[in-house]
This record gives C-alpha cells, sequence and structure tokens, in this order.
C-alpha cells in the first residue's frame, strides 16, 4: 500500500437503505458493511504483499476460515515444525509458502487472498473491529439480493455518522437517528 487513503465517507448504492427501514436493528450495519467492501475495493494494493499478509495470519490467526481451510490443503502448516513463517533471525520470510501459493496457479485463490487483504487494510485504516467473513457474507448476499446495483446511484454518508448509527450501544438513540435520517429524507 503506497498511501493511507482517508476515508471520511463510505459509498453504498441507495438501494440498499431500504435496509434501515426494514431491519431496524442491523440494516445500518448491512449498509455500513456494504460501504467498507466498497471502500475496501479503492486501495491499491501489491499481489505478493496480500500473499504474505495472509500467510502471516494463517501462522499468527485472523484469516478467514475459507482461506484457512485452503492454505491447510497447501500443506503450509507442514513446513519444518515450529517455523510459521520466520527465519532463524526472526524476520518474517515466508518465501517457500508464497512459491506454493503462486507455483498453485489458482486465480480463485488469489482472488480470495486479495479480498481478505484488501477488507484486513481497511480495517487497519479504520482501526475498526469487525469479521471480515460477515463483511464479505453481508457484501455477496446484498449483491445477490440487489443484482442490479450496478449503475444506480451511490450515496455518500460520514464515516464517523455510520459509526454512530451502526453501534450505537443505546437503542433510544439508534432510534432517534432513524427517525432523524426519515426526516432528512435518506
Amino acid at each position: 500500500m503506497d498511501e493511507k487513503p482517508d476515508y471520511k465517507y463510505i459509498l453504498f448504492p441507495l438501494p440498499l437503505l431500504q435496509e434501515i427501514f426494514k431491519k431496524p436493528k442491523t440494516g445500518f450495519r448491512d449498509i455500513f458493511y456494504y460501504g467498507i467492501y466498497r471502500s475496501a475495493l479503492t486501495i491499491k494494493i501489491h499481489t505478493t504483499d496480500a500473499i504474505r499478509q495472509a500467510i502471516y495470519c494463517y501462522y499468527q490467526g485472523g484469516l478467514t476460515a475459507s482461506l484457512t481451510e485452503r492454505f491447510h490443503m497447501l500443506d503450509l502448516e507442514d513446513m519444518d515444525s515450529g517455523y510459521e513463517g520466520f527465519d532463524p533471525c526472526g524476520h518474517f520470510n515466508p518465501e517457500e509458502e508464497m512459491r506454493k501459493i503462486v507455483d498453485r496457479n489458482d486465480p480463485e485463490l488469489m482472488e480470495e487472498i486479495k479480498e481478505f487483504y484488501y477488507l484486513y487494510l481497511i480495517k487497519k485504516v479504520l482501526k475498526l473491529r469487525f469479521s471480515i467473513e460477515e463483511v464479505i457474507h453481508n457484501y455477496y448476499t446484498y449483491n445477490g439480493l440487489y443484482s442490479h446495483f450496478y449503475g444506480q446511484p451511490l450515496v455518500m454518508i460520514a464515516t464517523k455518522t455510520m459509526l454512530e448509527f451502526t453501534f450505537h450501544e443505546k437503542p433510544n438513540l439508534r432510534k432517534y437517528y432513524l427517525q432523524r435520517m426519515q426526516a432528512y429524507g435518506l
């Protein structure tokens, strides 16, 4: 990642806004997760960095269940017992594991690794705690339900505001924010 983008706003398709009214308790979160996914795709990444981070998360924890299973099939854990990608000097250097992944020549695996890395990076940039798997599942669920999203107008909402809507602990305030959004015509 060459530069750290500023995510003051997230974008999501206008039709998704109806989820706030259909599901007041989870609608904000669903929109936020969709916006997070879309925003993550704007980050410029290098494939080698994505592979390296996925391997690191495989050994240290934090990788999605799907990628963990795919890495198990590649027998990455069978590398020298206790090795876990670190060289004798303590530097993370998973060249052999990276070679196994690249030599596999599996475009689906590479796309899944990049998808994980995009979301991993935006999670770090925004300093948020969320399940990467949940965001991925949410994105594909809504993309399937509203396959006409492409070409739809995008709504821009302040990330800080969306966080208040999504993760507010007090239900009365969440209801207040919902009414406020309705009043503004969103």
